[in-house]
């Protein structure tokens, strides 16, 4: 399948970038998984995403270069439904993967700015899904502290 097709697959949250020869990233080339976090392996992947404001999160999907964890480009639709593609440095507001991730990275992947609970809970779901739990651990731990709820960093520590 084709990324510009990505929105048709409303169960899978990982694909995996199969081909990415065409400067159109719409036409590249992917294959869903059945992947409940991101892997460490090395790969590129789109993964199901929140834009996210103050009051609601809006889905989209974002590129991530695995095992460094770097997101890039973000796919979204618009209120036409069709697809554009941005990077995800020029978002106005924070996009964040809403699957957690099984390699280890910058923690601030999670945080978004206008409601931090989003990516509280995409780890908080993570860490239930995790066999080793220390990658999201680590990334959950950090964003209960920034939010100064040590606490309950404390409390979700596995």
């Amino acid at each position: 399948m084709k990324i510009k097709d990505i929105y048709s697959d409303i169960k899978t949250e990982i694909f995996v970038v199969l081909n990415q020869v065409d400067d159109n990233i719409l036409d590249w080339v992917i294959e869903p998984t059945s992947l409940g976090l991101l892997p460490e392996d090395e790969n590129t992947y789109f993964v199901k995403a929140f834009q996210v404001s103050v009051g609601e999160t809006v889905d989209c999907y974002l590129l991530i270069l695995t095992p460094e964890r770097v997101a890039g480009t973000v796919v979204k639709m618009n209120s036409n439904g069709h697809l554009f593609v941005e990077n995800v440095d020029e978002q106005n507001q924070s996009v964040i993967p809403a699957v957690a991730s099984d390699c280890f990275g910058n923690y601030e992947l999670y945080f978004a700015k206008e409601n931090p609970q989003v990516g509280i809970d995409v780890l908080r779901d993570g860490l239930a899904k995790a066999k080793n739990k220390n990658v999201v651990a680590e990334d959950l731990g950090y964003l209960l502290r920034d939010e100064s709820m040590i606490l309950e960093a404390i409390v979700s520590a596995p």
